[in-house]
């Protein structure tokens, strides 16, 4: 990459970090906290957000080796357990 190109790639770059930066003082500013409030109540919700990401492909590769089928007595005692209803 020549020296003009990368030193406008350079500038590109730094003027969207700046940009970025007045976004996020002015939704702070709106919210009435300070930018470091802010990136801890984005991070927070972030967490909370993705906490359970792979919980499914982890009860997949269990399931994939154990048996999951419902003992058939127990199956039979859970229906025997429900009372009848008219509909």
């Amino acid at each position: 990459m020549d020296k003009i190109c990368h030193n406008t790639l350079k500038y590109n770059q730094n003027e969207t970090i700046i940009k970025k930066f007045h976004e996020i003082s002015g939704v702070a500013k709106r919210l009435n906290v300070s930018r470091s409030e802010l990136y801890t109540q984005a991070i927070r919700r972030y967490v909370v957000q993705y906490r359970h990401m792979g919980v499914k492909e982890k009860l997949d590769e269990v399931y994939a080796s154990e048996n999951s089928s419902i003992d058939p007595a127990l199956l039979n005692a859970q229906a025997l357990s429900i009372p009848e209803e008219e509909w």
